[in-house]
């Protein structure tokens, strides 16, 4: 095999490599689901408890976010839940919804 040919196909071999590299590439970002409850009333001295997970101080939670109007927003994923709210130790507020992806529930505290 002469030399001229044997370059041509090493110099053809690369080109088909760095071809492809050059296309356009294309993706598509995909955020996280994600569902807010939204605590109104009065959320002093209250402890609530979403699904399994540990209860928290709503009072504690409120002044964390003292910045956003007195709204306290509490972050869950999409899907069923139970939220349960009591007050020294007596449950005032037990409910089970539905959320979908991007909505805000609002739980009214007495």
């Amino acid at each position: 095999m002469s030399h001229q040919i044997l370059k041509g196909i090493l110099i053809f071999s690369a080109f088909l490599v760095w071809l492809p590299a050059c296309g356009y590439k294309e993706g598509v970002l995909v955020k996280e689901p994600v569902s807010y409850l939204w605590f109104t009333g009065n959320v002093q001295q209250s402890m609530v408890k979403v699904d399994e997970t540990e209860p928290f101080d709503l009072s504690k939670a409120a002044a964390a976010q003292e910045g956003r109007d007195g709204k306290v927003y509490y972050q869950i994923p999409p899907g069923k839940h139970r939220v349960i709210v009591e007050k020294s130790g007596q449950k005032v507020v037990e409910k089970i919804f539905y959320i979908g992806d991007g909505n805000i529930q609002e739980i009214q505290i007495p």
